[in-house]
């Protein structure tokens, strides 16, 4: 698997002994209308597979963490829950021995409704050990907003008489000048998505307790705001699904719903779908990959879960709850391609794919992966010789069959009375079409167009207005296919 991203926590991983979790908050912004709750419950769903035996994603207590305080944020999946309490419980005084990690353990079990305090020597004690009796600054090796803003929820969980000062501290000395949330390196401060939205899970539970606290939620969202891309990710080491997981879902929290639902198509578009197009992540369906390179490797290789923690487990625990605000398909999936000309390169459309959504388009022996949009393309290679293939399009939790015929040149039969009244609608006869190929029938400057029935035969109705002599003209699907008459308005 490709290196992480995130490359600052990882550093801070193995200097503090922890790995840095998503920072969830308690309740989940509300569904946006219209939205499309499949790629929010297949993500959680394939976590769920990922969990070994122990109850953890291959022995990581901080990315599972962050799975089960996304799952109970979104509700609904209290089974996987009472798993993953058992491989935490197994784990939790060997984990939490750091500030971060019994921050971490701390929002777990107030998340499974179990008194922190009763765990590894009591956690809610541990916690405010960690933090500076002076400064409110959670103890820990690598610090930064992330880190802080953790402290900050599990300090307001216990009620805890540390809070203000902790608070102030996220406030006071990890703000960047850029207006963004980060950490220091020296005198330099970095802002970053990840650390704004992590200051935002902490305070928006704040909001009106005070100026100071509204001032700097109103700030972390104006910053996150102009730090999303046209695309709708967000870049922390470049773009990436974590981080875009953790802005969308702090923005949806916040209210921002138009960012939230651009950064929730971003990460669908980086969400398998588990189709022939898939190659070895076909197995892998609701999986978010944290960037296209990842993707594309797993494709080539599979998803190792000895490898997997931050390139997957990571990507898919923070992109659940954004992805709730994923819009739907405006309609069915449908092949809208009814024709194809034989020995040519023709473009299938494909509807019914909601923006960002994967797909896969298999037809004649061959699959091509398309992304919504409201209509998408999928190029299709016609062999030579009259045919119909059928079509098949997959994409997350849904399929749909279609079929396509391929056609020659041919003339076509035109059959149009000897003489046309003007002003008055005529009939034309158009034979040697395929069963609901449309035709245009042209006679003069007037066009009209029909649809040939069962047996081929579309009658055209049309009505002209200069007298003489007039040739009737009529093409088919192809320019090739086409035939003509003549005629007299009268």
């Amino acid at each position: 698997m490709s290196t992480s991203m995130f490359v600052r926590r990882a550093v801070a991983a193995v200097a503090g002994g922890a790995v840095v979790a998503g920072g969830l908050m308690a309740v989940a912004p509300a569904p946006a209308a219209h939205a499309d709750a499949v790629a929010q419950s297949a993500a959680a769903t394939w976590l769920a597979g990922e969990l070994d035996a122990d109850g953890l994603l291959h022995g990581d207590v901080a990315k599972t963490i962050d799975y089960a305080l996304a799952l109970d944020e979104i509700g609904g999946h209290q089974a996987t829950l009472d798993t993953i309490k058992a491989g935490i419980d197994a784990k939790v005084d060997a984990y939490a021995v750091g500030g971060v990690s019994i921050a971490q353990a701390n929002l777990f079990y107030r998340a499974v409704d179990v008194d922190p305090a009763t765990k590894a020597g009591n956690l809610v004690t541990k916690l405010e050990a960690a933090v500076d009796n002076t400064t409110g600054k959670l103890d820990e090796a690598f610090p930064g907003a992330w880190s802080q803003g953790l402290a900050v929820r599990a300090l307001d969980a216990a009620g805890s008489s540390e809070l203000a000062k902790a608070t102030d501290s996220l406030i006071d000395d990890f703000e960047c000048a850029s207006g963004g949330w980060g950490y220091y390196v020296g005198p330099d401060c970095f802002a970053d998505p990840d650390d704004t939205a992590d200051m935002l899970f902490a305070l928006l539970p704040l909001k009106g307790e005070s100026v100071k606290i509204d001032n700097a939620i109103a700030r972390g969202v104006t910053w996150l705001k102009s730090a999303q891309k046209a695309d709708g990710g967000f870049d922390n080491f470049g773009e990436n699904a974590s981080s875009t997981g953790l802005a969308g879902h702090a923005l949806l929290l916040a209210g921002a719903t138009t960012e939230g639902e651009r950064a929730a198509v971003w990460l669908r578009r980086h969400q398998v779908a588990g189709t022939t197009c898939d190659v070895l992540l076909k197995t892998e369906a609701g999986a978010v990959g944290t960037t296209d390179e990842v993707i594309k490797e797993g494709r080539d290789l599979g998803v190792d879960p000895a490898t997997a923690g931050f390139d997957w487990y990571l990507a898919t625990a923070q992109s659940i709850v954004a992805l709730q605000a994923a819009p739907a398909a405006s309609g069915p999936l449908a092949v809208t391609t009814k024709f194809v000309h034989v020995a040519s390169t023709a473009s299938l459309q494909v509807a019914g794919l909601a923006p960002g959504e994967n797909g896969c388009v298999t037809v004649a022996g061959a699959s091509t992966r398309v992304q919504g949009g409201a209509t998408t393309s999928a190029p299709f290679v016609v062999p030579a010789g009259v045919a119909s293939y059928p079509v098949t399009v997959t994409a997350l939790g849904r399929s749909t069959t279609a079929t396509v015929a391929a056609l020659d040149a041919k003339k076509l039969k035109v059959k149009v009375a000897a003489k046309l009244k003007a002003k008055k609608k005529a009939v034309i006869m158009v034979k040697g079409l395929a069963a609901g190929e449309t035709v245009t029938v042209k006679i003069g400057k007037k066009k009209a167009t029909g649809t040939a029935n069962a047996k081929g035969v579309a009658k055209v109705k049309i009505k002209v207005k200069k007298k003489g002599k007039a040739k009737v003209k009529v093409v088919g699907a192809f320019p090739d296919r086409k035939g003509k008459a003549t005629t007299r308005v009268v």
